[in-house]
């Protein structure tokens, strides 16, 4: 399967002619699913007006991409009011950066599994002495035993 980015030029009504970004997905030369990016960014105009009277999840929203590399997830709604998703494999990598890049640009929200916390350097130094615990070299003598206790 391929997912194209493309600029298409469209006529508008009367003479002008507009030039919309469309995303194809094609497999063995078929066009399974040609997407108007466009159409996603009013979408997510749409969100943001909606955000301001509600708080709004992942789920509430029209238009969500989640990206854990090299995977990149789109779910969308169509003007009928059905919800299609789309999950792409990216290889090589430089196709996922591609689309990563091109979703950022359009401004449409990204969701990015591939952030991970950090464990903090406390934690991380109570970590390394649970396993490297300090063993003596020789029995305790008895002054050191009395010296502990």
């Amino acid at each position: 399967m391929f997912a194209v980015f493309d600029h298409v030029k469209k006529p508008d009504l009367g003479r002008s002619v507009s030039e919309r970004q469309i995303l194809k997905l094609i497999k063995d030369c078929e066009l399974l699913e040609e997407i108007d990016l466009e159409n996603l960014v009013y979408q997510v105009r749409l969100d943001d007006e909606r955000l301001k009277s509600q708080q709004l999840s992942d789920a509430d929203r029209y238009v969500v991409v989640l990206i854990q590399h090299p995977l990149v997830a789109l779910r969308y709604q169509l003007p009928s009011g059905e919800v299609r998703r789309i999950q792409m494999n990216f290889r090589p990598e430089s196709g996922y950066d591609v689309a990563v890049k091109v979703f950022r640009a359009l401004g449409l929200p990204i969701t990015d599994k591939n952030i991970f916390t950090r464990p903090s350097q406390e934690s991380m130094t109570k970590r390394a002495s649970w396993n490297n615990p300090t063993i003596p070299r020789h029995p305790p003598t008895d002054q050191e035993t009395q010296m502990k206790y």
